[in-house]
């Protein structure tokens, strides 16, 4: 017997160092393996939440552009810069909007753009053509009414791309509902 546990006693030591060096180089590749898939979920919500930002910055240009346009009566006073760099801001959404709200924001420029060329036609006409003075306001008038129309349209219109999925999806109901513990003071 002592014969036969000295023979097989090497053997036996090593196949349990191998099985317990196979089961640490298994736990830490599981843990390395956590971890890699925590890193990747932070950097994921990182992009989330800059995506994040720089729409809402965009969004915020067009509601700031569509605040202001309507309100401009003499293209001599306009803030020439202020509209540029609103503009600027809006152009930077083909980098992080999908088409139909890039779209949507190239209509608004056109249609900015439609008011000032027509803001700009008032002006070189005579102040006494009262016909030709009452038409162009008419015009203009609907241009601001369209403008603050697409204002109030925002929110619904961005709502897809600027809504946390996580707060504005019904909830699961496969999933157990949460009851809060209630306090006893």
């Amino acid at each position: 017997m002592y014969q036969i546990l000295k023979d097989f006693a090497s053997p036996v030591i090593t196949l349990i160092a191998a099985i317990v060096a196979g089961w640490i180089t298994f736990t830490f590749a599981r843990i390395q393996a956590r971890i890699a898939a925590s890193q990747r979920d932070i950097a994921l919500d990182r992009l989330k939440f800059d995506l994040l930002q720089r729409r809402y910055a965009i969004y915020e240009a067009t509601k700031e552009l569509l605040e202001y346009i309507p309100f401009i009566h003499d293209l001599e006073k306009s803030d020439a810069s202020k509209i540029r760099s609103l503009y600027i801001k809006l152009d930077e959404a083909r980098f992080y909007f999908p088409p139909d709200i890039r779209s949507f924001l190239n209509e608004i420029h056109a249609r900015c753009e439609a008011f000032f060329d027509d803001l700009a036609k008032r002006d070189r006409l005579n102040i006494d053509d009262h016909e030709k003075w009452s038409e162009m306001a008419a015009i203009l008038a609907a241009h601001q009414s369209t403008l603050r129309a697409i204002y109030a349209s925002l929110p619904q219109k961005f709502e897809s791309s600027l809504a946390f999925e996580e707060l504005t999806r019904p909830p699961d109901p496969s999933l157990p509902l949460k009851v809060p513990a209630s306090r006893s003071h």
